[in-house]
């Protein structure tokens, strides 16, 4: 009798050691992500990591090397001097005798990270605005078809037109945590009394801090191109992350009556099917401040146009 009650109670302790060990196999899954997780757009599944490497910046490629900056220019957050803000042109941006790596600056500058070299863009809320119409300092760049010429394309130019750009937002403006990174944006318009007159953005593409308290990139295409009447926006998201820090893929391309970003069509209203356009990259806050260390920050690894 002893003897059955000792190989009944052998068989329970083994079967409740089997299932510790289950559990804590499972447990050691879940704590290695096994669970649900966030998908982010592209790239490294841990934060990247910018080191400002000023000191040795002469060791990195410079920013000509990493982006196409042939045929952009870049809107600085700082006064030109005769009311508006500091633009630099292709050639400005390129290599020359006077400047060996090309322009850099506190605002463009390349770093090293842990994925290897990356340009890295600057925007404060205190910067200055482009101009009266402008609510919000940027650094950002503005694509030119024909370089030194603020020209534009319409959506049914062949071959097609295309923006690729990879970033990492690294920090978001305190109060909006929200920053504009890419943009479609219209050229010039006739008014009401006929004056040409600047057109709206048809596209803006988002990076923010969602109420879930993860980050998204989202769109917000505009019905209408003039500025003057009140537009109509439809909204999308694209992508997710948990954190700062991560790579994002941001792929724009113009085909007929609609855009395809990353792989999603978006229908034009018909009024901007004979609109100019242009592409736009970078940092343009949502909102302004006095703390010159606050602002968005955000690195970038690609930036081609087709």
């Amino acid at each position: 009798m002893n003897i059955q009650i000792h190989l009944f109670l052998a068989k329970i302790f083994s079967r409740l050691a089997h299932s510790t060990i289950i559990l804590f196999i499972l447990g050691a899954l879940a704590a290695c992500g096994g669970g649900d997780s966030v998908a982010a757009s592209s790239g490294t599944s841990s934060p990247v990591v910018a080191v400002d490497n000023a000191n040795n910046s002469n060791s990195l490629p410079r920013p000509s090397e990493l982006l196409d900056l042939s045929h952009v220019t870049l809107s600085l957050p700082i006064s030109s001097g005769n009311g508006g803000v500091q633009t630099l042109s292709p050639t400005q941006l390129a290599p020359s005798i006077e400047a060996p790596r090309g322009y850099e600056s506190e605002y463009l500058m390349t770093v090293s990270t842990s994925d290897g070299p990356a340009v890295q863009l600057w925007c404060p809320v205190n910067g200055v605005l482009a101009s009266s119409s402008s609510d919000s300092p940027r650094t950002e760049f503005r694509h030119q078809v024909v370089a030194g010429s603020n020209d534009k394309w319409l959506p049914t130019d062949l071959p097609a037109r295309v923006m690729t750009t990879e970033f990492a937002v690294l920090q978001l403006p305190p109060t909006k945590q929200s920053v504009i990174v890419g943009q479609v944006h219209g050229f010039r318009i006739a008014g009401t009394n006929g004056a040409l007159i600047n057109a709206a953005p048809l596209l803006l593409a988002y990076f923010e801090l969602s109420k879930a308290g993860d980050y998204v990139l989202n769109l917000k295409l505009r019905d209408n191109p003039d500025p003057a009447q009140l537009g109509i926006y439809s909204s999308s998201t694209i992508a997710r992350t948990p954190q700062l820090g991560r790579w994002q893929l941001l792929r724009i391309q113009a085909d007929g009556d609609a855009l395809i970003v990353n792989g999603q069509r978006l229908i034009l209203d018909t009024r901007w099917h004979n609109v100019g356009l242009y592409f736009k990259s970078g940092l343009y806050l949502d909102e302004t401040g006095i703390d010159p260390s606050k602002g968005a920050k955000l690195l970038l690894r690609q930036l081609t146009f087709n």
